[in-house]
């Protein structure tokens, strides 16, 4: 701040704390407005390549994503990988996206056609071997039924802090593995498949860019160990394909 990178203050720094200041870190100050020392962006070829990077997903890029990427491109990508996940959430009210719905509990809200929505969150299953749920809502009246990960049982006994640890794939051509740390965008075929070697199990989101786990051999899927939006570490078990 003493520096000038926000600016100057109405007034200027306080003298000479700021001389000061800068002298025991060894910094220059910026003099004039600090942005007028950037480089120029173009926004056009921004628009284009967050377009390019994107396509085939539902979020069309806006002239709001191209300004946020460009001041923020960390906290962009974190937020463009939940949207890939969880889809846009901004039609949510704000109290149910920061506290869960409870046994229930209804909540109504306009989606982005402008429908009114009636969901319920009615049931939700036992903790299975793999830490997932089975969770029951009612929309407008219609059963929908999806399976969850319970991040709470994967941190192990009395919901522990430490790290949530995956049982990791064998060497064989059984168990399908995480290639590199990342987080599950699509989970593409359900416990009972029929799967064809080379076909899509998964979309990960790994280091900002999206890529496909296939099948490694013709088969079944016996088990699958994760769901959409979880995060898993290089060579976490995600399925079993006999």
């Amino acid at each position: 701040y003493l520096r000038g990178n926000l600016g100057s203050p109405p007034g200027g720094f306080p003298e000479p704390l700021r001389t000061h200041a800068l002298a025991a870190k060894n910094m220059a100050p910026v003099e004039g407005r600090p942005g007028a020392s950037l480089p120029d962006w173009d926004f056009d070829e921004a628009f284009n390549e967050l377009t390019a990077k994107y396509e085939g997903t539902t979020r069309h890029i806006t002239a709001q994503d191209v300004l946020s990427e460009a001041l923020y491109p960390a906290v962009f990508a974190d937020f463009m990988e939940h949207v890939l996940v969880y889809g846009e959430l901004e039609h949510l009210p704000t109290h149910v996206f920061l506290k869960p719905l409870e046994k229930g509990q209804e909540v109504e809200f306009d989606d982005a056609r402008g429908r009114r929505q009636y969901v319920t969150y009615e049931s939700r299953s036992d903790v299975d071997a793999s830490g997932s749920r089975r969770i029951s809502m009612s929309v407008n009246g219609e059963a929908w039924q999806f399976r969850v990960t319970d991040e709470a049982a994967l941190a192990g006994p009395a919901g522990g802090s430490g790290p949530k640890l995956r049982k990791k794939a064998g060497r064989n051509d059984e168990d399908v593995g995480a290639p590199m740390p990342g987080v599950v965008v699509s989970v593409k075929v359900k416990e009972g498949d029929a799967v064809k070697k080379g076909e899509t199990l998964f979309v990960l989101s790994a280091m900002k860019m999206e890529s496909t786990i296939v099948a490694p051999k013709d088969g079944k899927v016996s088990s699958i160990l994760v769901n959409d939006g979880d995060g898993v570490e290089a060579e976490d078990l995600l399925a079993k394909i006999d």
